[in-house]
This record gives structure tokens, sequence and C-alpha cells, in this order.
């Protein structure tokens, strides 16, 4: 990985609501090298109970539950560089258990359904 990486949204499924408005806002990734970036991975941290956690990060052990690829246009960072992403997130209108994610990578934009 190139960045650190970090939350972007949290929810509290015991709380939590099918009318919940969807998340949107922008992340700074600072590059710990240069590469060339070719798109994201995203994984999901589930606090069970108060001694259970479920998580799927590359640093985490093994599970079925595997990380996701975001692929866009390959483009070379340098080390220290700080790249903003705007993103969004929300519900699939044809597909109940799905979620669109729409990502902005410098003057380009993605988007991509998951599930």
């Amino acid at each position: 990985m190139l960045a650190k990486g970090q939350p972007m949204v949290s929810l509290n499924l015991a709380t939590a609501s099918s009318e919940d408005p969807w998340e949107r806002g922008e992340l700074e990734f600072q590059m710990e090298r240069g590469a060339r970036l070719d798109g994201f991975v995203g994984w999901f941290s589930m606090q069970l109970s108060p001694s259970v956690r479920l998580d799927t990060g590359p640093d985490s052990p093994l599970t079925h539950w595997r990380q996701i690829h975001f692929p866009f246009k390959p483009f070379d960072v340098e080390a220290g560089q700080i790249l903003k992403v705007r993103y969004t997130l929300d519900r699939s209108e044809q597909h109940s258990r799905a979620i669109l994610l729409d990502l902005a990578v410098g003057e380009n934009r993605y988007c991509y359904q998951i599930g």
C-alpha cells in the first residue's frame, strides 16, 4: 500500500436505519513512497462484541471476506504527495443489497457498484 488506510464510513448497526442519509466527503492520503497508483483497496472492520472484532484489512488475518480493488487509470505519485479523493456512497436503485461508490481522483471520476 502507498498510504495509510482511512475510514470512509462508520455505522452503528444497532441504531442504523435504511432511511439514514448516505455518506459523502473528502479524504486526503499522504503517499509514503513514490510509485504508479492504479486504484484503491477497500475493506471493512466490525466490532461484534467488546471482545470480538472482525477485520478484513490487508494487515489482518485472512478470512473468507476479502478486500476489494477499485481500479482506475494509473498515474505516478511521489513520496510525501497529498492525494485528495472525493467520494459519495449511495444505495443502488436497481439492487437493494448493492452500494454505489463514486470516486473523484484528481479530475477523473469513477463509479463502482459493490454487491
